[in-house]
């Protein structure tokens, strides 16, 4: 799941946690910080590992509009949540306004 906090500023701070059924209870597996002011587009489980998709600030970007496409691969290993992977996708350029 992912959680999303705000303590009173302009600020939205997302964390992907882990729960499992444990014996028909829930129980925190793992968490990561995901970032402030995302947009998250999938969270989806693929053979056993959670893989997030969103969108974070680039350089350029005002914290309201991010551009950079990131894609987060996580595992469970040893009973910590471990990130396996993060690609990154340049933000597309816009055109000129002529």
């Amino acid at each position: 799941m992912v959680l999303a906090g705000q303590s009173g500023g302009s600020g939205s701070f997302y964390n992907l946690v882990i729960v499992l059924d444990d014996g028909g209870a829930p129980k925190q597996a793992g968490a990561d910080f995901l970032g402030d002011r995302i947009k998250l587009e999938s969270l989806t489980v693929e053979r056993g590992q959670v893989v997030v998709r969103m969108l974070k600030a680039g350089p350029e970007d005002p914290l309201c509009c991010p551009s950079t496409r990131i894609a987060r691969t996580y595992a469970l290993r040893s009973g910590s949540l471990v990130l396996l992977s993060e690609t990154v996708d340049a933000p597309k350029p816009t055109a000129a306004i002529k």
